[in-house]
């Protein structure tokens, strides 16, 4: 695992293949697809990362700009 993030392999429904590659920030939320290494963003996603956000104790609050800025071992960059 890199930098501690949370990997998965986004499995179809079907259980017929797969969807993409991930890692997710266990601080942030932040999701990254690890082919092509971009950070996804969706009105859902900002939802809930706004949501972690508010959990922050006020301290650590200093720290969220540095843990958002983390990136996973990528498969391909762009």
């Amino acid at each position: 695992m890199s930098h501690r993030f949370f990997e998965f392999d986004g499995v179809n429904q079907s259980g017929d293949g797969t969807f993409g590659f991930f890692a997710v920030n266990p601080w942030t939320g932040d999701v990254w697809a690890l082919w092509g290494c971009h950070k996804l963003s969706t009105a859902a996603l900002r939802k809930s990362q706004a949501e972690i956000r508010r959990h922050f104790p006020p301290a650590k609050l200093k720290r969220y700009d540095q843990l958002s800025g983390l990136r996973p071992d990528c498969v391909v960059s762009d």
